[in-house]
Order: C-alpha cells, then sequence, then structure tokens
C-alpha cells in the first residue's frame, strides 16, 4: 500500500487518487463530493474531455464554434486542435479500439487545461467565478494562470 501510494506523489504529486470504477457498462469517477458517469469513458483522457466540457458548458461550446479560427478563444483552439489530432490518428487503432498517437501542443494544453480544472475540483477548491473567467476570451490568460499555480500548489502538497 505504500509502494502505491508513493509512486502516485511521485507521477502526479500529493493530490486525492482519481476513484473510479466499473458499473454495469459505466465508468463512475468521483470528482470531490460529487459522482459522474459514463459508458464512453475508456480512458482517463476521454474522462477529462468530457469533464471540461462540463465545466464550460455545451453553450459556450456552441457560441465559440460560430467565430472564425484564429480569433476563438484560446481554449477552444486547443479543443479543435485535439478534434485534429483525432482524426489524424483515428487509423492508428490497437486491438480493443482505443487509437494512440504522439501528443501535440493543442492536444496536450487542453488536456492540461482539463486536467487542472479537475484537480481543483476534486480538492473541492474549483470557484465558479474561476470558470467564468477561463470562459471569457479576455480573462482567460491570467485565469489560466491562477489555475495553474493552485494546481501546482495542490500537488505539491499545499
Amino acid at each position: 500500500m505504500v509502494d502505491l501510494q508513493r509512486q502516485q506523489e511521485v507521477a502526479f504529486g500529493h493530490v486525492k487518487p482519481i476513484i473510479s470504477f466499473l458499473f454495469k457498462d459505466y465508468r463512475f469517477v468521483a470528482v470531490g463530493n460529487g459522482l459522474l458517469w459514463s459508458r464512453d469513458w475508456r480512458t482517463v483522457a476521454d474522462f477529462l474531455i468530457a469533464y471540461i466540457e462540463k465545466c464550460f458548458g455545451a453553450p459556450w461550446y456552441a457560441e465559440e464554434k460560430r467565430i472564425p479560427v484564429g480569433a476563438a478563444h484560446p481554449a477552444f483552439e486547443w479543443f479543435e486542435g485535439l478534434r485534429a489530432f483525432q482524426k489524424r490518428n483515428n487509423g492508428n487503432q490497437e486491438p480493443g479500439g482505443l487509437f494512440f498517437g504522439e501528443r501535440d501542443g493543442p492536444t496536450a494544453a487542453y488536456l492540461l487545461l482539463a486536467y487542472d480544472l479537475f484537480i481543483l475540483a476534486h480538492h473541492q477548491a474549483l470557484q465558479e467565478s474561476l470558470l467564468r473567467r477561463l470562459r471569457r476570451k479576455e480573462s482567460f490568460q491570467g485565469a489560466r494562470y491562477e489555475l495553474a499555480v493552485a494546481a501546482l500548489f495542490i500537488r505539491a502538497g499545499f
């Protein structure tokens, strides 16, 4: 038990462990004191992509989709980069149906944003005011920096 806990600390820092289980074809994941579930989550990345979409909201994505490429919100540009990555690597499938490929910058940025949101929410430190600022293009960079710092402090054990 101690070795497993130490391995987790080395890999992820001092974050609460991800609590996840399968039940009747559904993947359940604890987030803070809540529980989310889906039949579609086969990997951590699947969960994170769904989680950030929940945080930002379907209306936000619909609005950003109407904005021309290059003028949209940075997080939406990363999302579009992730979708392009998925299309490029769609033919690289493993026997279980999962695809693989070397992650690019937009994909890494989007998944790290999602993971930082998850860390704060899982530690019950994610505030709606921060989410509002993250959704606004004008305040995104500052809010993203605050989110990254907060997530790093949690990983460091504070």
